[in-house]
């Protein structure tokens, strides 16, 4: 049986439905660094004397971890949401093997907005501090910088602003890349499953109101 088209099934329709939602998504990380940043101790630049273990062993590894579970989950959350409304309006079933296909465009889409928009912010800025503290947090493992020697990779420019050394990042940004397509990928998975479990409780939804109103 051939699919009715209507503006809620449509291919590219929905390719901007869910970038959109990813876009919405892409500003939790920074929500969340509002947030924790409440509860961290702020050093200024003399306070560490060139010694930034603490930002290293603390600070950076929550920091990664808070922001990229936001952006994570706000992938889930936001694509869960769009598709309850769409699966509550449409009354479709869930397009498997299309819906695999969009979300992964929808996250590559997403994945070239974000990038666009923190080139121009040293890879650090909104839309990007998930990709710069997961990067920072893994620089000692690889051995890249000596953190009780932040002299080393510090800029002039330097404020600490958001617990962020600029100067670190043409060290890390190898790892920037890399963490580009991993949170890509994660962002993609989540998505699809937020959209995924919104379809099918918002198709639930509309078929337990219809139910009611027909046995009326």
């Amino acid at each position: 049986m051939k699919e009715e088209k209507t503006k809620y099934n449509g291919f590219f329709t929905n390719i901007l439905f869910y970038t959109l939602s990813g876009v919405i998504a892409s500003l939790f990380p920074v929500i969340m660094r509002t947030i924790v940043s409440l509860f961290l101790y702020t050093p200024s630049l003399s306070e560490l004397k060139g010694d930034a273990s603490y930002l290293f062993n603390v600070v950076y590894p929550i920091m990664g971890l808070m922001t990229t579970a936001a952006f994570i989950g706000g992938a889930f959350l936001c694509s869960y949401f769009t598709a309850n409304k769409i699966a509550y309006k449409s009354r479709e079933p869930f397009p498997h093997r299309k819906a695999k296909f969009q979300m992964a465009i929808s996250a590559f889409l997403v994945l070239v907005f974000n990038v666009w928009y923190i080139f121009p912010s040293n890879y650090s800025g909104a839309f990007g501090c998930q990709y710069w503290y997961f990067s920072a947090s893994l620089a000692p493992l690889f051995g890249i910088v000596d953190k009780r020697d932040a002299i080393s990779f510090m800029s002039n420019s330097d404020a600490l602003s958001n617990f962020i050394i600029n100067g670190l990042t043409n060290y890390i940004l190898g790892i920037i890349l890399a963490s580009f397509v991993l949170l890509a990928v994660g962002f993609g998975f989540a998505s699809y499953y937020g959209r995924k479990l919104g379809h099918e409780r918002g198709l639930a939804s509309i078929n337990k109101y219809l139910d009611e109103l027909h046995s009326k």
